[in-house]
């Protein structure tokens, strides 16, 4: 028997075999077996175990999605031990031990370990183990390990460890560490270290260290 049609019967009975562990999601693309979306209403497409063959199947294609549901993962070991429900992520290594539920995440590596639920995130590292909810960051590296909620974040490295509510920031560094609330920072290193509430700032390391309210 040749080599390639013992790896075509390792795939039939890992198929036959595979447990039943998720429901109606999908995943797409290589790096795919081992942890797939495994039941008979879960598609997964993408390169067998061996990188051989593209397979699209109900069983076991892929590593797309270790236990939740609802879940779409397109990219190189996008989702791999994905285990929240109702996600998009696509982008190399996205999204891998994603926990949170009904998040939209794009970019390498972006939200890696995100266990928020309700965030968008986009750019690469972004949001890698943000907690918070209901966010919207994008950027390089922005909101990494930001714990806020309804927080709205661009820029490179920004907001990477914010931790306040309800705040709007936009530029490099920008609330880089920021723990206050409804504030409006806009610049390059703005409100780095900003703990009051209610503020505007804009401008070159504007309001850096600003403890103070409603200014």
């Amino acid at each position: 028997m040749s080599n390639r049609d013992q790896k075509l019967n390792r795939r039939k009975r890992r198929s036959i075999y595979s447990p039943a562990l998720s429901l109606l999601s999908v995943a797409i693309g290589s790096l795919l077996g081992g942890y797939g979306a495994k039941d008979a209403e879960a598609v997964n497409i993408g390169l067998d175990e061996d990188g051989v063959n593209l397979v699209a199947t109900t069983t076991c294609a892929g590593s797309g999605v270790s236990s939740g549901d609802g879940n779409i993962c397109i990219g190189v070991g996008a989702g791999y031990s994905l285990s929240g429900n109702d996600n998009q992520v696509s982008g190399v290594s996205a999204g891998r031990y994603l926990s949170g539920n009904d998040n939209q995440v794009s970019g390498f590596r972006a939200g890696q370990r995100l266990s928020g639920n309700d965030n968008q995130v986009s750019g690469y590292q972004a949001g890698y183990t943000l907690s918070g909810n209901d966010n919207q960051v994008s950027g390089f590296r922005a909101g990494q390990r930001l714990s806020g909620n309804d927080n709205q974040v661009s820029g490179t490295v920004a907001g990477q460890r914010l931790s306040g509510d309800y705040n709007q920031v936009s530029g490099k560094f920008a609330g880089y560490s920021l723990s206050g609330s409804h504030n409006l920072v806009s610049g390059f290193r703005a409100g780095q270290r900003l703990s009051g509430n209610d503020n505007q700032v804009s401008g070159y390391q504007a309001g850096y260290t600003l403890s103070g309210n409603d200014n």
